[in-house]
């Protein structure tokens, strides 16, 4: 995967920040298979295809360092999917909501999903399993009352803000709106699940978004990929390192700061970290 060089020519607005292969890795894996969407996390890697199939990455559980091998196939239909840190959330193309159950080193595929009320298009869990999402209206939306008693949560809470992409993690809770504008919530940083100020980012034209370890964060704009570490993300401060390669989607784990991310033709790829 090789990205052309004068493309940076045209990206006036990024500011380069101290990312480098130390925090970032320094080469992309393919990995066999086809999925639109990836999710990594401490449960491991879990994606769906373009059928909406559902997949999880054996070897993958517990936030090892390692890409795993082969793709079981587990029952069910998702469009969108989240991993946390023992739990995985998925909606539907309909818009249901459903958290995996049952999930551990034992049984890492987990035994079935239990449907949520509500109605969300896209969902985010972090490595403390607390999640978030946005509707079809693009209306953001809180999990209220997770515990280890209440896996699933007790209610949602509604959020200010239009999003349609959202991510939380230890970066803080990050999302982008339909005109591609991307925004950080104030006072989130650190996984603190609290409702903050939205603040906006630098620059446009972001199309996914990923908040992860070691105050990481992931976006892709164009297909062009973006790493922002170790900047004053509570102050709102995100400096921009260009990542060689292309890919719709990223997803780098809030538990070691891994990334797995797929392409337009949803080919899946693996990437180290400081930790891998």
């Amino acid at each position: 995967m090789k990205m052309n060089l004068l493309f940076l020519i045209f990206l006036p607005t990024i500011v380069y920040s101290v990312c480098n292969d130390y925090t970032i890795g320094t080469s992309w894996t393919h990995i066999p298979g086809k999925l639109k969407w990836v999710s990594v996390g401490h449960a491991g890697t879990w994606g769906v295809n373009s059928g909406d199939d559902i997949f999880y990455r054996s070897g993958t559980f517990g936030g090892v360092c390692n890409s795993g091998a082969g793709w079981p196939h587990i029952a069910g239909k998702l469009s969108n999917i989240a991993v946390g840190h023992d739990i995985v959330w998925g909606v539907n193309s309909a818009g249901a909501i459903f958290y995996r159950n049952g999930i551990s080193s034992d049984k890492p595929e987990g035994t079935d999903w239990v449907h949520i009320e509500g109605a969300l298009t896209r969902i985010t869990v972090d490595d403390h399993n607390q999640m978030w999402g946005v509707n079809k209206n693009d209306d953001i939306y809180q999990r209220q009352g997770i515990t280890e008693a209440a896996r699933g949560g007790t209610g949602w809470k509604h959020v200010a803000g239009k999003l349609v992409d959202v991510s939380f993690g230890p970066a803080g809770l990050l999302g982008v709106n339909r005109g591609g504008s991307a925004y950080y919530m104030g006072g989130t940083y650190g996984s603190h699940n609290e409702e903050g100020v939205w603040k906006a980012l630098t620059s446009s034209e972001w199309q996914t978004i990923s908040s992860g370890a070691l105050a990481e964060v992931w976006a892709v704009k164009n297909g062009a990929i973006y790493s922002s570490c170790g900047d004053d993300k509570d102050g709102g401060n995100f400096l921009w390192t260009l990542v060689p390669g292309a890919l719709k989607q990223a997803s780098i784990s809030g538990h070691n700061g891994a990334v797995w991310g797929v392409n337009a033709n949803d080919d899946i790829f693996y990437r180290g970290s400081l930790f891998c």
